[in-house]
């Protein structure tokens, strides 16, 4: 499991790429089944958006190209045609690093005009900073008082999150415009310590899942009472079941201000409960090209703590 951070560096990236195209028939079929029940090819988006929704889920769909401003242009062209497979309760994932600017500013325009929500990607701490303010000020030029269309992601392993919620809430609220959240725990704890360690500088992420467990749950319940009192949405992104039943305590169904979202393939015995139960529940659907989805679903897998002998059976196929 520790050698997944490698994954954080775009050459073992190409790395990745270059063993499945040497890889023999066999092993890329089982591969192709595994990224078939995860995510989805291109070619084959149109069906899994059918049978997720057949399934009474709602979709975040997921274009697998991080980190790659070169090709900012296919990027924002991809998502933009398969922009009209959704519908207006679907969003649609960005990562900044991932668009140039103009590129990113193109698409939430179309999306506004389309009524269509954004979720944005978290990034690494040493930017992450940086690319919150700019979300910020993005929120304030999107977000209406009718339709907030942009979520930004807070990552709770991170030693600042809560106070960072705390006073986000606070400034939308005394500016009159909607907040919307997305809550996660976070993915690149590996090397965030490393290259805090590296850099000799404080490092910025809790260092045992209980910390981030009780930082999650804490922003959760915050979060959740303001979601009651005041202009606040929340997209609760978790796999983790204490989580969940501590939310449902709090969260009622039906509440358009809250929702649900996991992985595709990952603890669907949850979203199903609680889509019985009336809540609102995504599903994150990443597509691409295989080559390029096998170290994004690795990354994504990671991210989720969840099913690690999935993980390590697929490592050792790729």
């Amino acid at each position: 499991m520790k050698y997944l951070s490698l994954l954080k560096y775009p050459y073992v990236n190409t790395l990745l790429q270059k063993i499945i195209k040497h890889t023999s028939s066999s092993q890329l079929l089982i591969v192709k089944q595994m990224m078939e029940y995860f995510c989805a090819s291109e070619k084959d988006l149109p069906s899994a958006i059918t049978k997720m929704k057949q399934s009474q889920y709602h979709i975040i769909l997921d274009y697998a190209m991080e980190q790659n401003k070169r090709a900012s242009i296919q990027t924002k062209d991809t998502i933009l045609k398969n922009m009209e497979r959704l519908d207006s309760m679907d969003f649609i994932a960005l990562k900044p690093s991932s668009l140039l600017e103009r590129d990113l500013e193109r698409i939430l325009d179309i999306c506004k005009e389309k009524r269509q929500k954004i979720m944005i990607d978290a990034e690494e701490y040493e930017y992450q900073q940086k690319v919150h303010l700019y979300i910020r000020t993005l929120q304030e030029k999107y977000n209406t008082r009718l339709f907030p269309c942009i979520y930004n992601t807070y990552q709770c392993y991170l030693k600042t999150t809560y106070k960072q919620i705390m006073n986000d809430i606070e400034y939308f609220d005394k500016i009159q415009l909607p907040i919307a959240i997305k809550l996660v725990r976070g993915a690149y704890l590996e090397y965030e310590i490393q290259n805090a360690q590296k850099k000799n500088l404080p490092i910025p992420v809790f260092e045992s899942i209980h910390q981030t467990n009780v930082c999650y749950n804490r922003c959760m319940l915050h979060t959740i009472q303001h979601a009651k009192e005041q202009q606040v949405y929340l997209n609760i992104a978790t796999h983790n079941p204490n989580s969940i039943q501590l939310a449902r305590q709090y969260a009622k169904p039906y509440d358009k201000h809250i929702c649900f979202s996991q992985l595709k393939g990952i603890r669907d015995d949850l979203s199903q409960k609680l889509l019985l139960e009336g809540y609102i529940v995504y599903k994150y659907l990443p597509y691409g090209e295989y080559s390029i989805m096998v170290p994004y679903l690795l990354r994504r897998l990671q991210e989720s703590k969840m099913n690690f002998t999935t993980i390590d059976y697929f490592s050792k196929i790729v």
